[in-house]
């Protein structure tokens, strides 16, 4: 199912394949189309003096993709101690995951805490970005819906909001910035 930029004030009420997953404790979920690979990232190239939200370059398959680290830009954090305190590769452990999301050619890592699983979610309310009036831990700017998932309420990636930020972002180095925008289908 296709996610459009605009809220079509409907619920989706059928079962919606998606990987749950993790990031900075909250657990999210990604529609299973969105979703080419679950890789680890082993391998994970560091381009040097790169922009904060590039955790670095990742093989796949003879393919170079930058794999970005989105939890900055997903999850609600004061931004003056978020870029400063990691290094590219600082931090990263067995249970982190890069998404390979996108499609064809325009694809790019997202790094994750942890892949929870596969699943179904049997309803998703994407009139909703925050859960009942509570303030959120995640930015609904990047959320498509919410759905109830374990007794709890998780938000449904937007991948095409995120896509377009990340497009946006400006990237200094020339490299960084065609590493990216050649990867989201997007010359410079």
């Amino acid at each position: 199912m296709e996610q459009s930029e605009e809220r079509p004030g409907m619920s989706v009420n059928a079962p919606y394949h998606v990987v749950f997953f993790k990031l900075q404790r909250q657990t999210w979920a990604v529609g299973l189309d969105w979703v080419q690979e679950v890789l680890q990232p082993k391998g994970l190239g560091i381009m040097p003096n790169a922009h904060p939200v590039i955790a670095g370059l990742l093989n796949v398959r003879g393919q170079i993709l930058p794999v970005l680290k989105v939890g900055e830009i997903l999850m609600k954090r004061p931004m003056g101690d978020l870029f400063e305190s990691m290094s590219a590769l600082e931090g990263i452990d067995a249970q982190n995951r890069v998404l390979l999301i996108g499609g064809g050619e325009a694809s790019i890592g997202i790094m994750v805490d942890s892949v929870i699983r596969i699943g179904s979610l049997n309803s998703i309310d994407t009139k909703m970005t925050n859960a009942g009036g509570m303030e959120p831990l995640w930015n609904a700017d990047f959320v498509w819906g919410l759905a109830e998932y374990e007794d709890a309420v998780l938000p449904v990636l937007n991948v095409q909001r995120l896509v377009d930020h990340i497009k946006g972002l400006g990237f200094d180095d020339t490299h960084q910035a065609d590493a990216v925008s050649t990867s989201l289908g997007k010359q410079r």
